[in-house]
């Protein structure tokens, strides 16, 4: 006759996991899907270490090597997976797991990452040579993760079986990626009067954040996105954008410089009053971007600053220079200085007096520079 079982034993009877190593309680089909499903990653970062402690004190099983620690990870549905944008090569981020405390003796044991047999006890089930088993004793079954990369982020189970019945413990992997620049305008050239739209994209885990600001004057803007409507020459330089996410010790900046461009200003002129055979100057001062082209004319002749005339043009960037070796009689009266570019023009006027002379030169003694300038052409006296 078969062999009756006592009453009460069947109850606690619990059907062996179909798999090929002792502790993983998955199907035979999921198993299949194992192989060959292996993630790898080629970041470099510190390594993950992901232990469980199978002893009797409820301490926390899981735990990181290095790196940064999040809040714990709770039971039910895993946080969502990563969101577009992210890039490998990150610091990584693990939450602490619960405290596994178990009593009674554990047969079998595996990690899992989602559905891929990792370790099952001693065996290696994974081809990623990043991963290894680091600590399997009674106490505690730990595998180690090196460089770290965004492939990694994910779901990870320790399965265990007792005498009774099996038992699982997770942790979700979160891997922070330092906040960089991936896209930004380029230089800006505009009109003044124009509008000027700034972008500077940026990824990073935890969303970074981003700053426009001006670096001659300071001032800021929060957002991908700078907005200058009716911009004036004062606002022309360099705009730096800087985005952080608290990740990497240093934010990632980079600059767009923007230039405006403006019709000349005259700014100064110089006027003199010389006796015949001295050195004399005049000087003629223009703001304009792009730089001004300087002409000079006396009774509406335009002066080419020949040997003939008794005179030499300096013209640097924003300001040119008549400047005369030795003051003729026929040097002295009314000149004209015009500064034009692209976008407009202006002119303005100044005399070479004789001493004694009644007129106002309306002038104001040359600056050092300008001095020295004029000193540069003493070689005319031999004109």
């Amino acid at each position: 006759a078969p062999r009756r079982r006592r009453p009460g034993r069947a109850g606690r009877h619990q059907p062996r996991a179909a798999v090929p190593e002792p502790g993983v309680q998955l199907s035979g089909r999921q198993l299949h899907r194992v192989r060959g499903r292996q993630r790898h990653a080629g970041s470099r970062h510190p390594p993950v270490r992901l232990p469980l402690s199978l002893g009797s004190s409820p301490k926390p099983p899981f735990q990181l090597a290095q790196g940064r620690c999040a809040t714990p990870f709770p039971r039910g549905p895993h946080p969502p997976p990563p969101g577009p944008g992210a890039q490998a090569g990150a610091s990584p981020s693990l939450p602490r797991g619960r405290s596994c405390s178990i009593d009674e003796h554990v047969t079998r044991v595996a990690w899992l990452n989602r559905s891929n047999i990792l370790y099952a006890g001693n065996d290696r089930w994974t081809s990623d040579p990043r991963v290894r088993l680091l600590t399997n004793s009674p106490a505690e079954f730990s595998i180690l993760i090196t460089r770290v990369g965004l492939g990694d982020e994910g779901l990870y189970t320790c399965s265990f079986q007792t005498r009774q019945q099996p038992h699982t413990a997770q942790v979700y992997l979160i891997v922070h990626v330092p906040a960089r620049i991936v896209n930004i305008s380029s230089a800006v050239t505009v009109n003044e009067g124009g509008n000027v739209n700034l972008l500077c994209l940026a990824v990073g885990r935890p969303e970074p954040t981003v700053t426009w600001r001006q670096l001659r004057d300071g001032f800021t803007s929060e957002g991908e996105i700078l907005e200058i409507s009716d911009i004036r020459r004062s606002q022309a330089g360099d705009y730096e954008c800087v985005t952080h996410n608290g990740v990497a010790s240093a934010p990632d900046s980079r600059r767009v410089p923007v230039t405006v461009n403006y019709p000349p200003t005259i700014t100064d002129v110089t006027s003199a009053r010389t006796a015949v055979g001295r050195t004399a100057l005049l000087r003629c001062e223009a703001m304009a971007v792009p730089p001004a082209d300087f002409q000079w004319f006396k009774d509406d002749k335009q002066l080419g600053g020949g040997a003939a005339e008794g005179l030499k043009v300096q013209t640097e960037r924003t300001r040119s220079m008549l400047l005369f070796a030795n003051v003729s009689g026929r040097h002295y009266g009314n000149y004209t200085c015009r500064a034009a570019n692209r976008l407009g023009a202006a002119s303005a006027s100044m005399r070479l007096l004789r001493p004694g002379s009644l007129e106002n030169a309306a002038s104001r003694p040359p600056g050092p520079l300008a001095l020295l300038s004029a000193l540069g052409w003493l070689w005319w006296g031999g004109m």
